[in-house]
């Protein structure tokens, strides 16, 4: 018996009899090769309106830097993977970019049959414990520093120079262009150039406030948020971009 077993969380539910069912479903379908340690949580989409879709992005920006966060101070790296529930799989249509955070869209229509494949996706896709984490090279006075690129909320131009906003609240300057460091985070779908001085990671996005056109960016445990404020073209590019479905 595995002694370190996967915990199952549920977020967004409202139903304690739907967890119950997904509890009994996993217990009966699990195998050794998935039920690992790692924490597996259950987010419950309600429908595939705007509301609920921004709820869930929010949860996501939240729960990976918190989850990063723990890691760091605990000297470990544990990885939740993530499914998103919803009554009907047509509340998945439209999915953009969810592979990023989201291991499995559930349906549960037939709860059976989406836990079994729910299973046999995490034994065919594990998640690498030992994978590099993405860094970007930030060279300033003759020296430079690798700095996870989850852990950048946003570029900004500055002529030759790029200022590169950190969620410790720190701020590093890269002695190129902006386009130099877009060439180079380019293949990386969370981030993304918006217009000519910016370039931001959705990830770190957690709340897009249209009428007052600002822009709010997760920041590490105990440190301020950031916010940027853009005009109506650039809102309309973010939004297109932040909202993934």
């Amino acid at each position: 018996m595995n002694s370190n077993p996967t915990e199952l969380f549920f977020r967004n539910f409202n139903n304690l009899d739907v967890e119950a069912t997904l509890q009994t479903q996993w217990d009966l379908h699990k195998d050794k090769f998935v039920d690992d340690g790692e924490h597996l949580v259950f987010f419950y989409l309600p429908n595939d309106d705007l509301e609920q879709r921004s709820r869930l992005r929010a949860f996501l920006s939240h729960y990976r830097n918190e989850e990063e966060e723990d890691n760091r101070q605990s000297s470990q790296y544990h990885h939740a993977r993530i499914a998103v529930v919803g009554d009907k799989p047509s509340v998945f249509f439209n999915f953009y970019g969810w592979e990023e955070d989201i291991s499995f869209c559930f349906s549960l229509e037939d709860v059976g049959r989406s836990m079994r494949q729910l299973v046999k996706r995490l034994r065919c896709y594990p998640y690498n414990k030992n994978a590099p984490i993405e860094k970007l090279k930030i060279k300033s006075k003759g020296k430079f520093d690798l700095e996870p690129i989850q852990d950048i909320c946003y570029c900004l131009a500055d002529g030759n120079f790029t200022e590169i906003h950190l969620g410790n609240g720190k701020r590093r300057v890269e002695s190129k262009a902006i386009s130099f460091i877009n060439d180079r985070l380019q293949k990386v779908a969370s981030m993304g150039r918006i217009g000519r001085s910016y370039i931001i990671n959705r990830n770190r996005v957690f709340r897009v406030d249209s009428k007052e056109h600002k822009v709010y960016f997760t920041a590490n445990r105990n440190c301020p948020s950031r916010v940027l404020t853009f005009g109506d073209t650039y809102m309309k590019r973010i939004r297109e971009f932040v909202y993934w479905y």
